[in-house]
């Protein structure tokens, strides 16, 4: 089986973290910006690419902070991004923007959330918002930490 490859980020900026809303039939939910690495693409050059159709925001990434390998034969590069600019909005040549057309109960929003409010709040995986929370404290000055995540809670959602 192939593992697949993919690039997420996380863009902290005047007090919030940009992230993408998801409503799935009547769960309702947050995901970091990210997707899939092309073929011949740099991580740092797929996650600068999501952000651009997802959330229409530009970033710059810093490095990488996170590594992440799925039990469903998925891996990630978690980059942490500096904003450059752009205003939140789904941009309509996406898969995202496509589902929330043809299928019913989907719904893609990206959004700043209150840093206050990122503990309370369900933000897939958990286990990197828990991440987040605390290298924030630390201004995500260390070394970029390694993960094996089973996918088991998300895939209820």
């Amino acid at each position: 089986m192939t593992t697949k490859h993919g690039a997420c980020g996380v863009v902290v900026s005047q007090g919030s973290i940009l992230l993408m809303y998801r409503e799935k039939e009547v769960k309702k939910y947050y995901v970091f910006p990210g997707g899939g690495i092309e073929e011949g693409e740099a991580p740092e050059e797929a996650v600068v690419r999501e952000f651009a159709e997802e959330t229409n925001i530009t970033v710059k990434p810093i490095r990488p902070i996170y590594y992440i390998n799925y039990d469903d034969n998925t891996d990630r590069v978690y980059f942490l991004c500096d904003y450059i600019s752009g205003t939140p909005k789904l941009q309509k040549n996406t898969n995202e923007f496509e589902r929330m057309q043809t299928e019913e109960g989907q719904y893609y929003e990206p959004k700043w959330l209150p840093l206050a409010r990122l503990n309370e709040t369900i933000v897939f995986p958990l286990q990197i918002r828990d991440l987040v929370i605390e290298d924030i404290k630390n201004s995500f000055n260390q070394e970029p930490k390694r993960l094996s995540i089973v996918r088991a809670i998300e895939r209820q959602v």
